[in-house]
Protein backbone atom coordinates (compact mmCIF):
# COMPACT_ATOMS: atom_id res chain seq x y z
CA UNK A 1 0.00 0.00 0.00
CA UNK A 2 1.45 3.15 -0.76
CA UNK A 3 0.44 6.79 0.47
CA UNK A 4 0.79 10.22 -0.57
CA UNK A 5 2.65 12.57 2.76
CA UNK A 6 2.99 15.99 2.98
CA UNK A 7 5.75 17.07 5.47
CA UNK A 8 6.42 20.82 6.43
CA UNK A 9 9.56 21.29 7.42
CA UNK A 10 9.99 23.67 10.57
CA UNK A 11 11.97 26.53 9.66
CA UNK A 12 12.43 25.46 6.26
CA UNK A 13 9.45 27.66 4.81
CA UNK A 14 8.44 24.84 2.22
CA UNK A 15 6.72 21.35 2.01
CA UNK A 16 8.34 18.73 0.77
CA UNK A 17 5.42 15.72 -1.01
CA UNK A 18 6.45 12.15 -2.04
CA UNK A 19 4.85 8.65 -2.26
CA UNK A 20 6.22 6.56 0.45
CA UNK A 21 5.74 2.98 1.33
CA UNK A 22 3.45 2.48 4.63
CA UNK A 23 6.48 2.41 7.22
CA UNK A 24 6.05 1.15 10.54
CA UNK A 25 6.00 3.99 13.25
CA UNK A 26 8.12 4.06 16.16
CA UNK A 27 6.29 4.60 19.27
CA UNK A 28 8.09 5.76 21.98
CA UNK A 29 11.38 6.01 20.13
CA UNK A 30 13.31 9.42 21.88
CA UNK A 31 16.19 10.90 19.51
CA UNK A 32 18.63 13.57 20.90
CA UNK A 33 19.75 15.89 17.55
CA UNK A 34 22.91 17.99 18.08
CA UNK A 35 22.93 21.14 16.84
CA UNK A 36 25.85 23.67 16.26
CA UNK A 37 24.79 26.05 14.03
CA UNK A 38 21.89 29.05 14.44
CA UNK A 39 20.44 27.65 10.72
CA UNK A 40 21.43 24.10 10.93
CA UNK A 41 18.63 22.35 12.40
CA UNK A 42 17.39 18.85 11.33
CA UNK A 43 15.48 20.11 8.23
CA UNK A 44 13.90 17.29 6.39
CA UNK A 45 15.77 14.45 8.36
CA UNK A 46 14.20 15.35 11.38
CA UNK A 47 10.69 15.39 9.57
CA UNK A 48 11.50 12.16 8.11
CA UNK A 49 11.89 10.99 11.92
CA UNK A 50 8.92 12.49 13.37
CA UNK A 51 6.83 10.61 10.15
CA UNK A 52 8.08 7.58 11.69
CA UNK A 53 7.05 8.68 15.32
CA UNK A 54 10.15 9.62 16.52
CA UNK A 55 10.48 12.56 19.16
CA UNK A 56 13.25 15.08 18.59
CA UNK A 57 14.63 16.95 21.58
CA UNK A 58 16.85 19.57 19.69
CA UNK A 59 20.28 21.24 21.70
CA UNK A 60 21.88 23.77 19.86
CA UNK A 61 25.28 23.52 21.70
CA UNK A 62 27.14 25.61 19.57
CA UNK A 63 26.85 28.83 17.43
CA UNK A 64 29.91 28.01 15.13
CA UNK A 65 32.96 29.08 17.09
CA UNK A 66 30.43 30.21 19.98
CA UNK A 67 28.71 28.04 22.48
CA UNK A 68 25.49 27.74 22.11
CA UNK A 69 22.31 28.39 24.40
CA UNK A 70 21.70 24.91 25.40
CA UNK A 71 24.18 22.12 27.21
CA UNK A 72 24.42 18.81 26.23
CA UNK A 73 22.22 16.44 27.79
CA UNK A 74 23.05 13.37 29.26
CA UNK A 75 22.15 10.07 26.76
CA UNK A 76 20.27 8.45 29.68
CA UNK A 77 16.61 8.41 28.40
CA UNK A 78 17.79 8.88 24.55
CA UNK A 79 17.16 6.00 21.72
CA UNK A 80 19.14 7.47 19.11
CA UNK A 81 21.64 10.56 18.64
CA UNK A 82 21.59 12.98 15.27
CA UNK A 83 24.78 15.00 14.99
CA UNK A 84 24.66 17.94 12.63
CA UNK A 85 26.87 20.03 10.59
CA UNK A 86 28.75 23.52 11.18
CA UNK A 87 30.99 25.57 9.46
CA UNK A 88 34.19 24.87 11.91
CA UNK A 89 36.45 22.03 11.98
CA UNK A 90 36.20 19.10 14.24
CA UNK A 91 40.10 19.76 15.07
CA UNK A 92 40.37 22.70 15.08
CA UNK A 93 40.59 23.44 18.95
CA UNK A 94 41.78 27.09 18.65
CA UNK A 95 38.55 27.97 16.78
CA UNK A 96 35.83 25.89 19.00
CA UNK A 97 37.87 25.88 22.19
CA UNK A 98 36.62 22.84 24.21
CA UNK A 99 33.12 22.35 23.50
CA UNK A 100 33.56 19.58 21.68
CA UNK A 101 34.90 17.23 23.98
CA UNK A 102 32.08 16.39 25.72
CA UNK A 103 30.44 15.84 22.25
CA UNK A 104 32.61 13.13 21.21
CA UNK A 105 32.54 11.78 24.54
CA UNK A 106 28.85 11.35 24.15
CA UNK A 107 29.13 10.16 20.54
CA UNK A 108 31.67 7.54 21.66
CA UNK A 109 29.36 6.15 24.35
CA UNK A 110 26.46 5.84 22.66
CA UNK A 111 27.91 3.57 19.95
CA UNK A 112 29.72 1.93 22.81
CA UNK A 113 26.51 1.28 24.27
CA UNK A 114 24.40 0.43 20.81
CA UNK A 115 22.89 3.46 20.65
CA UNK A 116 21.81 4.22 17.09
CA UNK A 117 23.95 7.20 16.11
CA UNK A 118 23.53 9.10 12.62
CA UNK A 119 26.13 12.08 11.76
CA UNK A 120 25.53 14.57 9.08
CA UNK A 121 28.86 16.37 7.55
CA UNK A 122 30.59 17.78 11.10
CA UNK A 123 28.52 15.19 12.60
CA UNK A 124 29.91 12.05 10.41
CA UNK A 125 33.33 13.54 11.24
CA UNK A 126 32.81 13.82 14.60
CA UNK A 127 31.63 10.39 14.88
CA UNK A 128 34.91 9.21 12.66
CA UNK A 129 36.80 11.44 15.25
CA UNK A 130 34.98 10.12 18.34
CA UNK A 131 35.75 6.26 16.88
CA UNK A 132 39.87 7.36 16.92
CA UNK A 133 39.48 7.86 13.32
CA UNK A 134 41.13 10.90 11.16
CA UNK A 135 39.52 14.34 10.74
CA UNK A 136 41.90 16.60 8.63
CA UNK A 137 41.39 19.66 5.83
CA UNK A 138 40.70 17.92 2.48
CA UNK A 139 43.12 19.49 -0.13
CA UNK A 140 40.31 20.88 -1.98
CA UNK A 141 36.66 21.53 -1.06
CA UNK A 142 34.01 19.81 -2.60
CA UNK A 143 30.71 22.09 -3.08
CA UNK A 144 27.84 20.85 -5.53
CA UNK A 145 25.38 18.42 -6.17
CA UNK A 146 27.36 15.20 -6.31
CA UNK A 147 26.53 11.60 -7.53
CA UNK A 148 28.40 9.41 -4.97
CA UNK A 149 30.32 6.30 -6.36
CA UNK A 150 28.37 3.35 -4.15
CA UNK A 151 31.03 0.80 -2.88
CA UNK A 152 30.49 -3.20 -3.10
CA UNK A 153 30.79 -3.49 0.88
CA UNK A 154 27.75 -0.93 1.19
CA UNK A 155 25.26 -3.06 -1.16
CA UNK A 156 23.78 0.06 -2.28
CA UNK A 157 21.59 0.90 0.73
CA UNK A 158 20.66 4.28 -0.75
CA UNK A 159 20.48 6.36 -3.70
CA UNK A 160 23.88 7.53 -5.11
CA UNK A 161 22.77 10.82 -5.68
CA UNK A 162 21.60 13.74 -6.49
CA UNK A 163 22.96 14.84 -2.49
CA UNK A 164 24.53 18.08 -1.60
CA UNK A 165 27.64 18.09 -1.15
CA UNK A 166 29.56 21.34 1.07
CA UNK A 167 32.68 20.59 3.11
CA UNK A 168 35.95 21.77 3.56
CA UNK A 169 37.09 18.76 5.60
CA UNK A 170 37.09 14.95 5.20
CA UNK A 171 37.51 12.08 7.55
CA UNK A 172 39.07 8.24 7.03
CA UNK A 173 36.60 5.54 7.79
CA UNK A 174 36.88 4.16 10.78
CA UNK A 175 38.88 0.73 11.48
CA UNK A 176 36.42 -1.93 11.46
CA UNK A 177 33.73 0.30 9.62
CA UNK A 178 32.31 -0.91 6.69
CA UNK A 179 32.57 2.13 3.66
CA UNK A 180 29.18 2.80 2.04
CA UNK A 181 29.68 5.43 -0.53
CA UNK A 182 32.19 8.17 -1.46
CA UNK A 183 33.90 10.66 -4.08
CA UNK A 184 37.86 10.56 -5.54
CA UNK A 185 38.65 12.88 -2.73
CA UNK A 186 37.12 11.10 0.67
CA UNK A 187 35.09 8.82 1.61
CA UNK A 188 31.22 10.10 2.09
CA UNK A 189 29.24 7.42 4.32
CA UNK A 190 30.21 4.36 6.55
CA UNK A 191 28.60 1.95 8.85
CA UNK A 192 29.84 0.72 12.17
CA UNK A 193 27.10 -1.19 14.47
CA UNK A 194 24.33 0.80 14.87
CA UNK A 195 26.24 4.00 13.97
CA UNK A 196 26.25 5.92 10.24
CA UNK A 197 28.61 8.48 9.22
CA UNK A 198 28.00 10.72 6.31
CA UNK A 199 29.56 13.93 4.90
CA UNK A 200 26.95 14.75 2.78
CA UNK A 201 23.59 16.70 3.63
CA UNK A 202 20.53 14.68 3.34
CA UNK A 203 18.80 17.28 5.75
CA UNK A 204 18.40 20.42 3.31
CA UNK A 205 15.78 21.30 0.62
CA UNK A 206 16.01 24.01 -2.02
CA UNK A 207 15.24 26.75 0.06
CA UNK A 208 17.84 25.83 2.46
CA UNK A 209 20.24 25.62 0.02
CA UNK A 210 19.88 28.94 -1.67
CA UNK A 211 20.01 30.33 1.94
CA UNK A 212 23.31 28.94 2.34
CA UNK A 213 24.63 30.31 -0.73
CA UNK A 214 23.05 33.42 -0.17
CA UNK A 215 24.45 34.20 3.17
CA UNK A 216 28.28 33.02 2.00
CA UNK A 217 28.27 35.12 -0.76
CA UNK A 218 30.21 34.97 -4.13
CA UNK A 219 33.16 36.13 -2.78
CA UNK A 220 33.40 33.02 -0.38
CA UNK A 221 32.75 30.63 -3.53
CA UNK A 222 35.17 32.43 -5.51
CA UNK A 223 37.81 32.09 -2.49
CA UNK A 224 37.06 28.58 -2.80
CA UNK A 225 37.56 28.04 -6.62
CA UNK A 226 33.48 27.68 -7.20
CA UNK A 227 30.78 29.56 -8.61
CA UNK A 228 27.71 29.86 -6.52
CA UNK A 229 26.11 28.38 -9.60
CA UNK A 230 27.18 24.62 -8.61
CA UNK A 231 24.50 25.31 -5.70
CA UNK A 232 22.01 27.22 -7.51
CA UNK A 233 21.28 25.63 -11.39
CA UNK A 234 18.55 23.70 -11.45
CA UNK A 235 18.04 23.95 -7.32
CA UNK A 236 14.60 22.70 -7.14
CA UNK A 237 14.95 19.70 -9.05
CA UNK A 238 17.87 18.42 -7.67
CA UNK A 239 16.51 19.16 -4.36
CA UNK A 240 13.61 17.41 -5.06
CA UNK A 241 15.56 14.46 -6.60
CA UNK A 242 17.54 14.66 -3.15
CA UNK A 243 14.45 15.10 -0.76
CA UNK A 244 13.38 11.46 -2.19
CA UNK A 245 16.58 10.01 -1.59
CA UNK A 246 16.36 10.97 1.72
CA UNK A 247 13.42 9.33 2.81
CA UNK A 248 14.91 6.26 1.31
CA UNK A 249 18.25 6.76 3.25
CA UNK A 250 16.08 7.39 7.12
CA UNK A 251 14.06 5.02 6.45
CA UNK A 252 17.19 2.36 6.35
CA UNK A 253 18.92 4.08 9.25
CA UNK A 254 15.18 3.23 11.56
CA UNK A 255 14.51 -0.31 10.24
CA UNK A 256 18.03 -1.61 8.95
CA UNK A 257 20.61 0.01 11.03
CA UNK A 258 19.37 1.14 14.52
CA UNK A 259 16.91 -2.04 13.99
CA UNK A 260 19.84 -4.08 13.61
Amino acid sequence: MRRHVVIAIRGFGMSVVWHQTTSRILPRVKALVISHEDDGGPGLVGACLEERGVTLDVAQIARGRHVGPDRLPPLDGYDAVVSLGCTEAVFDRDAIGSWIDPELDLLRTAHANGVPVFGICFGGQALAAALGSLVERAPTPEIGWYELELTAAGAAPFAAGPWMVWHLDRFSTPAGATELARTSLCPHAFRTGRSVGLQFHPEVDAASVARWAESAGPEYFEAKGFDQSVLLDGIDEKAAASNRNTVQLVDWFLDEVAGA
